[in-house]
């Protein structure tokens, strides 16, 4: 892996972490107690922090490392939290967004006077609301120290020296991984002051022998810092797989010198050249470290790596408990990271092209099976068929993802709003374990955003307004999700004041959209609102008003192959229903032939077929343009008239009853060619406007079938129906 690579996954785990932090603080602004939503937050921050250090990201490094000391005062429980504080953090994620925005797009960023200005301020905000956040730090660093010598200098057997003593052995492909050994020394000196490094150089080969791309070098470190062991770690908590690390604290008892010299690659005289020209032991203890017997302690002291705990006194039993807590919690991570692996999304856009591809040819060698009358030969497709129709399954689930992450987005907005316009809003979450293709989600993150907006500003009321109504003083939105025929249900309700038909249908008069004396259908007289330019609102804001948004939001969900409804009603409330496609690379669809053309219909949404006849004895009685389907009146239409085909040749008579939402129609074609795997092709800008059409696809001869737009079709069949009646 490059260090872009590397630089990469620290920025999408960056904004993971802060997205998650968002959701914390929003969680802790309900339920202050939350001691875990605290420890969430502490550890986003804690963790950025580090990463940031390690590419000397020093803007970010030195704005989170006071919020970290306050997180940690936070969750010590030094003082509870509240709406200011959780107002403040929220402010300080935003900003290092902005940190990480910058970084992102220039590694010697240099950060602008109003950046450090915005920065400074919030971190004044934030010190305001503790006081005694930095002078606690401090105490709680010194006391630290403080302990661990007087439990280090119990035996009478300890290295005389205050400094911590790092060392360090770098595996040789640490480059190749991305990580460079001088950022972690940099980052150390944010720690403390590093009194001695000494550069083992040993290993190094031969000018002409050596790889530039290799590490050959091995430190010897003594830090002089009030940080916690457990802070050290962290510095190097991604290097563990790239270096053997051992930390010993100050003061650290013979043995463990006697173990890390055992540990050590270099010779022993080589070693003692190193530890007493750098004044990490003395003569005497040095040794004291390497003699056979070793002296006798009142408990046991293992080695670093696996046992960082020492003999603590009570008072300090709090802090030994959370460092273990935290590594179990880290290990419990790790593993369930290691059950992941982060893809590129154009790496997986370009295996669902191939298996599109690999669709296609499958059906050209099953129909030239077919043809070939071969029956080994066919059989043989046809088993080649299902397995890729396996493939192609695995291949779409992958790029499945929960639309859930996708909503909890919308619960900052909702607050911040809120508090803006004086209003109280709970916004209440379900189906967020609907899974949603990638790409479908990142398109409709927008539209939602500006439904979710309009609802705060024009739906609900302030608390005294909902009063007069007799409602509770908190307004609600929900946001819902769940699957249909196929498709995707997305539904925003909110009980608010509902939509003012009359003002609407006055503001469609006034601009030439809708004509005195004509009565509309409520469904009809709500549509005006997705009209470019329209808008009913009394003043702008800086929310909404100016109508601009809804058209906006009609034309993303339909680029999507997808339509929006709204039903409302005065007083009560608001719901707009958003219907989606599940994917938009490769379905399951039936072939039929309309005329001399080939056409696909979704088979998600086929229902039934029935036929056509003369005689009576058919599921369906042909009436005109409807058709009796065991007592209901199903309207259908005629195909080869719809898109003007050749009336030559026969016609069977088929209906194809399709379903989408709550609505059916009928298809009437020509012939039924049965199933087929459909991979989506665009039409390009040139066809956006074509009617009855949502996209395109090879067949396995080579030639091309139109792909029906069945929410289109079914809203034009009912629409003549409602002009027939």
């Amino acid at each position: 892996m490059n260090l872009d690579a590397v630089k990469q996954t620290f920025i999408v785990e960056s904004n993971e972490l802060l997205d998650d932090m968002e959701s914390s603080l929003l969680l802790l602004e309900k339920k202050p107690d939350n001691h875990e939503a605290i420890h969430a937050v502490f550890r986003a921050a804690h963790t950025i922090k580090g990463s940031s250090g390690m590419f000397g990201y020093n803007g970010i490094v030195d704005f989170t490392h006071y919020i970290e000391s306050f997180l940690d005062d936070l969750r010590q429980l030094k003082f509870q939290v509240n709406s200011d504080i959780i107002a403040s953090l929220l402010e300080c994620r935003d900003h290092i967004i902005t940190l990480i925005d910058i970084y992102s797009k220039n590694d010697k960023a240099v950060l602008s006077p109003a950046i450090i200005e915005k920065g400074d301020n919030l971190l004044r905000v934030l010190k305001s609301l503790s006081p005694e956040s930095g002078a606690a730090t401090t105490m709680k660093n010194e006391s630290s120290v403080s302990s661990t010598e007087k439990v280090q200098q119990k035996s009478g057997l300890n290295i005389n020296r205050k400094e911590w003593h790092i060392s360090l052995r770098f595996y040789s492909d640490i480059l190749q991984h991305g990580l460079d050994p001088i950022s972690f020394v940099n980052y150390l000196t944010k720690l403390g002051e590093i009194t001695n490094l000494y550069t083992i150089t040993d290993n190094i080969p031969p000018l002409h022998q050596m790889d530039p791309e290799k590490c050959f070098m091995g430190m010897e470190i003594l830090l002089l810092s009030g940080s916690q062991e457990a802070e050290i770690k962290s510095v190097f908590e991604f290097l563990y797989d790239d270096a053997e690390i051992v930390i010993l604290p100050p003061h650290s008892d013979i043995n463990r010198y006697r173990e890390l010299i055992t540990q050590l690659p270099e010779e022993r005289n080589r070693l003692k050249e190193i530890f007493l020209e750098n004044g990490i032991l003395s003569e005497k203890e040095w040794s004291m470290a390497t003699t056979a017997e070793a002296p006798v302690m009142e408990k046991p002291v293992v080695s670093e790596e696996k046992n960082p705990s020492q003999e603590i006194p009570e008072q300090n039993s709090n802090i030994v408990n959370e460092t273990f807590q935290s590594e179990d919690n880290s290990k419990s991570v790790a593993e369930t990271a290691a059950k992941f692996i982060r893809i590129e999304a154009q790496k997986l856009d370009s295996l669902i092209n191939l298996v599109g591809e690999l669709v296609i040819n499958v059906a050209n060698i099953r129909q030239i099976s077919e043809k070939a009358g071969e029956k080994e030969m066919l059989e043989s497709a046809v088993t080649m068929s299902r397995l890729v129709e396996e493939v192609r399954d695995s291949a779409m689930n992958i790029r499945m993802v929960l639309i859930g992450d996708t909503f909890k987005r919308f619960e900052r907005v909702v607050r911040d709003l809120g508090r803006k316009m004086n209003k109280e809003i709970i916004l209440k979450i379900s189906g967020g374990e609907t899974e949603l293709d990638k790409t479908v989600v990142e398109k409709i993150n927008d539209p939602l955003m500006h439904i979710i907006r309009n609802s705060i500003d024009h739906g609900i009321g302030t608390p005294e307004e909902r009063k007069k109504m007799g409602k509770a003083p908190a307004g609600t939105i929900h946001v819902n999700a769940f699957h249909d025929t196929g498709n995707i249900v997305i539904e925003i309700s909110d009980d608010g004041n509902g939509l003012n038909k009359d003002r609407i249908l006055k503001k469609a008069i006034e601009k030439g959209l809708a004509s005195h004396g004509i009565e509309y259908s409520d469904s009809e007289i709500y549509k005006f609102i997705f009209e470019p330019g329209f808008s009913t609102a009394e003043k702008v804001t800086d929310v909404s008003g100016r109508g601009v948004g809804m058209d906006v939001v009609k034309r993303n969900i339909e680029s999507l192959r997808g339509t929006v409804d709204i039903d409302s009603q005065t007083g009560v409330g608001t719901t707009i229903r958003i219907s989606l496609p599940l994917t938009l690379a490769i379905i399951d669809g039936f072939l039929v032939e309309i005329g001399k053309s080939s056409y696909v219909i979704p088979l998600d949404m086929v229902l039934e077929c029935i036929n056509i006849n003369t005689e009576g004895d058919t599921v369906g009685q042909e009436t005109g343009d409807f058709v009796n389907l065991r007592g209901e009146v199903l309207p259908y239409l005629r195909m080869r008239d719809f898109f003007d085909e050749d009336q030559g040749g026969n016609v069977e008579g088929n209906i194809i009853v399709v379903k989408y939402g709550q609505q059916k129609a009928g298809l009437l074609v020509d012939k039924l060619l049965g199933e087929f795997q459909t991979v989506i092709k665009p039409l390009g800008k040139l066809f956006t406007n074509l009617q009855g059409i949502s996209g395109a696809t090879i067949l396995g001869s080579g030639s091309v079938a139109l792909i029906l737009d069945i929410p289109r079709l079914i809203r034009y069949a009912q629409s003549l129906e409602n002009m027939k009646i």
